[in-house]
């Protein structure tokens, strides 16, 4: 049985895509940083009603360490990756003179270098399968000044997924 790790798959998109590849009877590694408590509901729900194994991993994917330990603990309990879907993302919308350095870098962070992370790591227990990275329309045509920010990471996952 193949295994595949969605990050943040607690809730939102990303829940949705654990649903759909759980239906495939992959095996689940549910991703979360804050929502333990949803990401338990959405493991339950996929081992009651698909019949695959699931597992919930807290690690924050912009912290290498984090990341280096999630992907020790799918290997060790799933013996492989197969597939790995970087959804994990965020936004913190405001004015452009109300954005601050601390929060420009933290969008970085997640959004462009927790894929980075994510996808290096997973890579080093892959014998074969697919990475597949979330990015937005926002990083290629968007004109919105409140979510410049998320729109520069979103563009820096287009270009880090062409290069990789």
């Amino acid at each position: 049985m193949k295994t595949a790790l969605i990050t943040g798959s607690s809730r939102g998109i990303g829940e949705a895509i654990a649903y759909s590849l759980a239906s495939k009877s992959y095996n689940i590694v549910i991703n979360y940083v804050s929502s333990e408590e949803k990401a338990k509901e959405v493991q339950d729900y996929i081992i009651k009603t698909y019949n695959v194994k699931a597992i919930c991993i807290k690690a924050d994917v912009s912290k290498e360490e984090e990341v280096k330990q999630m992907m020790e603990t799918i290997y060790n309990t799933f013996g492989s990756i197969d597939v790995v879907v970087n959804n994990a993302g965020i936004a913190i919308d405001s004015t452009f003179e109300d954005k601050t350095v601390d929060n420009f870098k933290r969008i970085l962070d997640v959004n462009l270098i927790g894929t980075f992370l994510v996808s290096k790591y997973a890579s080093l227990y892959m014998k074969s399968g697919s990475i597949i990275n979330i990015s937005s329309t926002d990083a290629i045509d968007t004109n919105y000044i409140y979510g410049m920010d998320y729109d520069a990471s979103k563009a820096g996952v287009i270009s880090l997924t062409n290069n990789l």
